[in-house]
C-alpha cells in the first residue's frame, strides 16, 4: 500500500517502484487518513505496508479494540526513529515485524536496514544494504572506532553524480567517491548503525527533511519580524514539532495566527511553523550567532 508521496523517495522507490519490479498490486492513497488505511489493510489484503513514524503512530492509535483481520507480513519504517512505544505495541497487537531503515534522496534512498532474517535492534537503522560502503568520521575525515559518535559517509554506486546546477554544494559533500551525508550516528559492536544527531539543525518532520534556515528567511521577510530562529522540538509521537522564536520590529506588534498565514502562503504545509513564540530577545553568542541550543531547552 502506498500512503506515501510519490515525489518523495522513499514513496516513489519503495512503495511503487519495489511492488511495479516484482508484479505486486498497488492501493494508492492520495492522501493518508488512517480510517481509511486500516479499512484498506482489512479489504483489500495488504501483506507489505511502507511508511514513517508519523503514520505507524497514527494507526497505532486508531486501531480497533475489536479483532482485526488483517494479512500484514512486513511493515517498513524509514524517515526518522520510531518511538519504543510505537515499535513495541504495534508489532504486539498486529503481530507483524516493523523493519526500521535509514536513507536519503541523493542516495536513491535506501542504504541501511534492520533485516527480517536476524536479529533486530531498535534504535538502530540495521546494516548497510548490498553494495553499500558506509563509515563513520570525525571532524578531519578520519574513520572512528565502533561506538563513537561521528559523521555518516557513504560510497555506493547508487549514490547521485551531482546537484543540478550546483556544483558548489556537489564539492562539499562528494569527496573521492565518498558522500558526506550531514547526519551523525554511530557503528556498534555488530555493525547496526545508530542515528544520533543532525550534523546541522535539520528538521525531519513527518518524513521529510526541513530546513530551519529556509523558514527563518520567509520570517524574516515579514515587515513586522527583526529576527528569527526555527528549532525541531520533539514530541511523543516521533515526530518534531517546528517551533519558531519571533524577534519583532521595534514597536511593532503581531499576532501569531497572522505569521503562520504568511507562512502558509510561502512555504509548503510541512514547512510550516506548528508553534510560534516571540521574544524580547533570543539568545546569542559573543560573535552574535542565535544560540539554538539554549532555545531546544525552553518550552511553549
Amino acid at each position: 500500500m502506498a500512503t506515501l508521496p510519490l515525489f518523495n523517495t522513499l514513496g516513489q522507490f519503495v512503495a511503487m517502484n519495489v511492488p511495479i519490479a516484482v508484479g505486486a498490486s498497488i492501493v494508492l492513497h492520495s492522501k493518508f487518513d488512517s480510517r481509511f488505511v486500516l479499512d484498506a489493510i482489512e479489504n483489500e489484503k495488504i501483506t507489505v505496508f511502507p511508511g514513517v513514524p508519523t503514520i505507524f503512530d497514527a494507526i497505532l492509535k486508531d486501531l480497533p479494540e475489536h479483532s482485526f483481520d488483517q494479512n500484514l507480513r512486513l511493515c517498513l519504517s524509514s524517515g526518522a526513529p520510531l518511538s519504543e512505544y510505537t515499535f513495541t505495541q504495534f508489532q504486539n497487537k498486529l503481530n507483524v515485524p516493523i523493519i526500521e531503515g535509514y536513507g536519503l534522496s541523493e542516495c536513491s534512498p535506501l542504504v541501511t536496514s534492520n533485516r527480517i532474517y536476524r536479529e533486530q535492534k531498535h534504535g538502530t537503522v540495521g546494516w548497510p544494504l548490498p553494495d553499500v560502503d558506509l563509515k563513520i568520521v570525525d571532524e578531519k575525515q578520519q574513520e572512528v572506532l565502533p561506538g563513537e559518535i561521528g559523521e555518516i559517509m557513504i560510497r555506493s554506486k547508487q549514490v547521485m553524480r551531482f546537484y543540478l546546477n550546483n556544483p558548489q554544494t556537489t564539492k562539499e559533500v562528494l569527496h573521492d567517491d565518498w558522500l558526506n551525508t550531514g547526519d551523525v550516528g554511530k557503528l556498534d559492536k555488530d555493525g547496526y548503525l545508530c542515528l544520533v544527531d543532525r550534523k546541522k539543525d535539520l528538521i525531519l518532520k513527518g518524513g521529510f527533511h526541513v530546513y530551519p534556515k529556509e523558514i527563518e528567511a520567509i520570517l524574516n521577510e515579514h515587515p513586522k519580524v527583526l529576527q528569527s530562529a526555527v528549532i525541531g522540538q520533539t514530541t511523543i509521537d516521533s515526530n518534531e514539532c517546528i517551533t519558531a522564536y519571533v524577534l519583532l520590529q521595534p514597536g511593532e506588534r503581531a499576532r501569531v495566527e497572522e505569521l503562520k498565514h504568511y507562512c502558509a502562503e510561502n512555504l509548503a504545509a510541512y514547512k510550516c511553523p506548528e508553534k510560534i513564540e516571540f521574544r524580547d530577545e533570543l539568545p546569542k553568542s559573543s560573535s552574535g550567532k542565535i544560540l539554538k541550543r539554549a532555545l531546544k531547552g525552553s518550552r511553549i
